[in-house]
């Protein structure tokens, strides 16, 4: 990276930083290759950050808020059942405090007569 950006060293230092070796140390040379060549693509100017370098080495791409650009199109997979507009939708019941207390008394009926038949 240092031969390729000059302001490399300047940033990162002559040593590789804890933070790069967690990103690299799983990497193969040619995931490596590839993130360079992303960093040619994308990233003349500047070097990329330890994380983002290893999302380029992976073929992944993130955003500036370092979110990862590949998976925005798979949010559009979420499905919310509680949309109205959704075909399995099924608007909730809300009980009147007078439904509830007629349901209550016929339970208590019930456990009544459960009560005289184990007598």
């Amino acid at each position: 990276m240092a031969d390729m950006y000059s302001i490399f060293k300047v940033k990162y230092g002559d040593t590789p930083s804890p933070t790069w070796i967690a990103c690299l140390k799983d990497l193969n040379e040619l995931e490596i290759k590839k993130g360079l060549a992303a960093c040619v693509e994308k990233y003349p100017e500047y070097p990329p950050g330890a994380s983002l370098f290893r999302a380029l080495c992976q073929g992944r791409d993130l955003d500036a808020e370092g979110n990862d650009s590949s998976w925005a199109h798979k949010s559009e997979a979420y499905v919310d059942f509680n949309d109205p507009k959704h075909p399995h939708y099924e608007p909730k019941r809300i009980e009147s405090d007078e439904a509830k207390e007629i349901k209550r008394e016929n339970a208590k009926s019930q456990i009544a007569k459960l009560k005289n038949i184990l007598k």
